[in-house]
């Protein structure tokens, strides 16, 4: 749970600091908000396969919304429009298909995390590259509080995957003195 987030919050960081430069690269071959809505979308498709991958989820079950939050950023007129139905995406990946586990707190996070996030974001009015990028570090510091409320395993379940090496030792150590 804590190096999901911990990734998340290096994520936000990483993607704050590229996103922005590399939509005005791809800007010189078309607007700009088409260039900002793509290069948006690229980057919620990388985060969504860590998402995957940390939920241990196949990859074609998160193809269909991905693709269709694609169509909406090559049709969108507006940024706005693939923010809000790119959120949508967003949520029905995490909560809907990667960590459904828990669906009242899953509709609890996704709500506070993604109304929190791009709250934050349309609270600065990012109109100025470096605002803008602070924006995308402050939605993803938000959304690191998501493996907070929502647990990754629940119960008894721990996966050795999760565990460091010296606590996955010390299990079988204890399994075999209890043999």
């Amino acid at each position: 749970m804590k190096q999901c987030a911990r990734t998340t919050i290096v994520y936000g960081l990483v993607s704050a600091l590229t996103v922005i430069p590399t939509a005005g690269l791809v800007a010189h071959c078309t607007s700009w908000t088409t260039a900002l809505t793509f290069v948006l979308w690229i980057d919620l498709f990388f985060y969504t396969i860590f998402l995957a991958r940390w939920s241990r989820t196949p990859f074609f079950s998160i193809i269909y919304p991905l693709f269709l939050s694609l169509a909406t950023a090559l049709w969108a007129d507006r940024c706005l429009e693939l923010i809000i139905f790119g959120l949508g995406a967003f949520a029905w990946i995490r909560g809907g298909i990667c960590f459904c586990r828990t669906p009242v707190r899953c509709i609890l996070a996704e709500t506070i995390t993604l109304v929190g996030g791009a709250g934050l974001v349309f609270l600065f009015r990012p109109e100025t590259g470096i605002v803008q990028a602070m924006g995308i570090w402050l939605f993803f510091l938000v959304q690191a509080l998501y493996f907070f409320i929502v647990p990754m395993n629940t119960g008894k379940q721990r996966d050795v995957a999760s565990l460091d090496p010296f606590e996955h030792a010390l299990q079988k150590a204890s399994r075999l003195l209890a043999e």
